[in-house]
């Protein structure tokens, strides 16, 4: 899974994403494993409010990637890492209980959460 390197990166998230050229394709995530039969789910990119390098820029693109993400329909299955472990008050934030005290990353019950939501059945597709 992809990581999160251009959010991560303080009043120069957009500005990387744009120049992306992954991104002028973005099935390329997809392509290979779906020649090979395999099925691609594709995960969310969760809150990170609070850590020390967030911005509203980062999370305009963290935004953008989410909703294309969940409606581009490139994946087999879509795993939404974002609902589960955010804030309902903070939707920006990791929701406390789930935050390993960086803000960033999720502490033993965020990462039990994250894969309780995994639907193994989507792991297995008619390829």
């Amino acid at each position: 899974m992809p990581g999160r390197g251009p959010a991560r990166q303080p009043g120069r998230a957009a500005a990387r994403i744009r120049r992306a050229p992954r991104l002028e394709n973005p099935t390329w995530i997809t392509t290979a494993p779906h020649a090979a039969g395999r099925c691609v789910v594709g995960a969310t990119v969760m809150a990170y409010k609070g850590w020390s390098e967030y911005d509203a820029a980062g999370e305009a693109v963290r935004q953008g990637v989410n909703d294309w993400i969940r409606h581009s329909g490139v994946f087999d299955a879509v795993v939404d890492f974002d609902r589960i472990t955010r804030s309902p008050y903070d939707p920006q934030a990791l929701l406390p209980f789930f935050d390993g005290g960086d803000h960033i990353h999720p502490n033993d019950k965020g990462m039990q959460a994250m894969a309780d939501a995994v639907d193994l059945a989507a792991l297995r597709c008619d390829r």
